[in-house]
């Protein structure tokens, strides 16, 4: 019986904790830690207070996509509409690249808490086995704040089997600095990882993606520099304006609006019948006219 539940533990691990928690992959990853466990209250309540906020959120989400998107066909449609002037344009994209950004990230956060709710109650884990996914990567005030330490760190073993390591080889080869192809490959390996799945859905593969991430890889490499130049690390006020030009100003056109153009932002996240929004608020919102 012991054996038989270590196996399943040991492959509920292999499923959902791919940051390598207990093991020898995972020893040098930056895993934010649980603030609740300082908080008096169950562990149980405070999981499913988390799951139930961040799905709230995510229904929120869709329902505010869903009727403001510029285009809801399944072959989805671009970000910029055209039709309105630049100033309100850009504005609109910006606040559907917002969405998009907040989406995955409560989207991600809310299978994962209930993956920790079973890994906890059911398998009987201890809860700082499974850390937070992310550490507030919205107050990041560099890349390397960003990707290092406050996002989701579930592909970084992945991102450099596939591309990191190999990265590193070919650097070195050429006679340049080994962590320059680490960095480099490994983002290009997480922007072919984003793409592929929609090329496996008939979509044409679109360059923006891998762009997207591999762009990322630059500014890291010019982090370093400005490190290396100044003695100082990049931060501060200027710091978050230097992550959300990558973020928000490159990501628009490069990252949100190749999904949105081929109808990944309209696929279906949450059934209508399991909707609070759509089962409550809609028909809420339809009834204030009578009302009045």
């Amino acid at each position: 019986m012991y054996r038989q539940r270590r196996n399943l533990v040991e492959a509920w691990n292999i499923m959902f904790a791919f940051r390598g928690i207990g093991y020898k992959f995972g020893k040098n990853i930056k895993l934010p830690s649980h603030p609740e466990l300082s908080k008096p209250g169950s562990i149980f309540l405070i999981l499913l207070q988390k799951i139930t906020v961040n799905f709230l959120i995510v229904d929120i989400l869709v329902f505010f996509w869903s009727f403001t998107a510029p285009n809801r066909e399944p072959w989805g449609g671009s970000i910029f509409i055209q039709s309105l002037p630049w100033p309100q344009r850009y504005l609109m994209s910006t606040i559907y690249h917002a969405t998009v950004g907040c989406l995955a990230v409560t989207l991600l956060n809310t299978g994962y808490y209930i993956y920790t709710l079973i890994g906890v109650y059911i398998l009987s884990q201890p809860y700082e086995s499974w850390p937070p996914l992310f550490d507030n990567p919205f107050a990041s005030q560099s890349l390397h704040d960003l990707w290092a330490k406050r996002w989701h760190a579930l592909l970084t073993r992945s991102l450099f089997v596939l591309g990191g390591w190999p990265g590193q080889r070919i650097v070195r080869f050429l006679g340049i600095r080994g962590d320059i192809g680490l960095v480099l490959g490994s983002l290009l390996a997480s922007g072919l990882f984003h793409e592929f799945p929609l090329y496996s859905l008939g979509n044409d593969l679109d360059w923006r993606i891998v762009a997207f991430f591999g762009i990322q890889g630059i500014g890291l490499i010019l982090e370093r520099l400005w490190n290396k130049a100044t003695g100082t690390y990049v931060g501060g006020w200027y710091g978050v304006l230097w992550v959300y030009l990558f973020l928000f100003v490159l990501g628009q056109p490069l990252f949100t609006d190749s999904y949105a153009s081929r109808g990944l932002c309209n696929g279906v996240v949450i059934p209508s019948t399991l909707s609070p929004t759509n089962r409550i608020l809609l028909p809420l919102l339809n009834h204030l006219p009578q009302m009045a």
